[in-house]
């Protein structure tokens, strides 16, 4: 990051107002114009690096959505599962119940 101590602003005053730029305020005005281009440069890194973020984190959240739709899927299909399994019990001890009732 880049810092600047400006302790005589007057020569940049005198370049603001129009005025005859004395020569010792030409580094100081080129400097200036240097870092208003530096700021811009990492203004428009920052901007990008935001909207990478920013993508990134959508595709992290719906990632994370998918994830979770499928745990809650899959606990709703090993539920299904174990009561098909219970009802398959029962119904085997059911038809061997009537079995042997027809038997007897």
């Amino acid at each position: 990051m880049t810092a600047i101590a400006i302790t005589d602003s007057e020569p940049i005053l005198t370049a603001i107002a129009g005025q005859r730029i004395p020569r010792r305020a030409w580094a100081e005005v080129t400097e200036l114009n240097n870092l208003l281009g530096e700021a811009g440069r990492i203004l428009q890194s920052a901007k990008r690096q935001a909207e990478l973020l920013q993508r990134r984190a959508y595709f992290d959240g719906r990632a994370a959505g998918l994830a979770h739709a499928q745990s809650e899927a899959i606990k709703h299909v090993l539920e299904a599962q174990k009561q098909a399994r219970e009802l398959v019990a029962a119904s085997e001890a059911r038809i061997v119940e009537l079995a042997l009732r027809m038997i007897f």
